[in-house]
């Protein structure tokens, strides 16, 4: 239970609303951070990262995943994986 102090101290409801409304420009950042989705994969070894907003290509050789590079275009990634 929190002890009021005077008027200006903050009741615990007002603590918490102050507190998420500092927070919310965090909240609506990641969320746009995070979209648009990328449309469904079309090729093998293709996939999009969601954070750089970029396409990479990555192979499997000799049991060990070998980066293949970011890209702008989807077929791109593909053709880098095609090599």
């Amino acid at each position: 239970m929190h002890k009021q102090q005077g008027p200006s101290s903050l009741s615990c409801c007002q603590c918490q609303s102050a507190t998420a409304a500092a927070f919310s420009h965090v909240v609506a950042e990641a969320a746009n951070y995070c979209t648009p989705a990328p449309p469904p994969l079309q090729y093998n070894g293709v996939c999009f990262d969601r954070r750089k907003q970029r396409w990479f290509s990555q192979i499997q050789q000799a049991g060990k995943r070998r980066f293949l590079g970011y890209y702008h275009e989807e077929e791109e990634a593909a053709l880098a994986y095609d090599r």
